[in-house]
């Protein structure tokens, strides 16, 4: 299986666009590890408050199909963080062992699941 990368709070550089009619923002670019990754569209987003600062929640992968990046960005200082970078043949591997587990008799076992997930 693939290596998971997992980081809290790495700094990275993002670019991002603006759509000031739909007042949105999504990131296009980052930076990380010395290679620049095309970013497609955003998978799933949420904000919340951390304090007094507004922090916005970004899931989304590179348009080589190769990672599944969660950012954050804190609005207070526009800093861009990379929260866990996943690659997609690691998220494949799972998906597919979820499919064989599914697969079985709804009396498997504990055992047997984790046994399918290994």
């Amino acid at each position: 299986m693939s290596e998971n990368h997992s980081f809290i709070a790495k700094n990275i550089d993002v670019l991002f666009s603006f759509d000031g009619r739909e007042r949105y923002a999504r990131p296009v670019r980052l930076s990380w590890n010395g290679d620049d990754y095309e970013l497609g569209g955003v998978q799933f987003w949420y904000a919340e408050h951390r304090g007094g600062t507004l922090v916005h929640h970004y899931t989304l992968s590179d348009t080589a199909h190769e990672y599944v990046f969660e950012l954050a960005l804190e609005t207070e200082n526009l800093t861009w963080q990379l929260v866990k970078a996943t690659e997609l043949h690691e998220a494949r591997t799972l998906a597919a062992a979820a499919t064989e587990v599914a697969d079985y008799p709804t009396h498997i076992s504990f055992n047997n699941l984790v046994g399918a997930l290994s």
